[in-house]
């Protein structure tokens, strides 16, 4: 999976999806382990018939990480507009 983030407009992340049940769980990385990792998982969990749960969560990791941490942005409000678009999506 090729993703362009709008928190990095000039960059290509190159995904690659490590694990997907389907209707469940889905997990990307990016990266070049063990220098540096970013691992991102979402989460559904069906409350009922209606109602689905979203969970979203990134890690980073990998020897580089403590050198790079500070320079890394604050994911919170892109992460908050991927969940608002994709509830806007899924409840059309």
């Amino acid at each position: 999976i090729e993703l362009v983030a709008t928190i990095a407009p000039e960059r290509i992340f190159k995904l690659r999806v490590s694990e997907f049940i389907p209707q469940e769980k889905m997990v990307w990385r990016d990266g070049a382990a063990p220098m540096f990792q970013g691992i991102r998982t979402y989460i559904l969990k069906s409350q009922n018939q209606t109602m689905t749960e979203f969970f979203m969560e990134e890690r980073f990791r990998g020897l580089m990480l403590p050198m790079i941490a500070k320079a890394l942005p604050d994911f919170s409000a892109s992460f908050e507009t991927y969940a608002a678009d994709l509830k806007r999506v899924a409840e059309k």
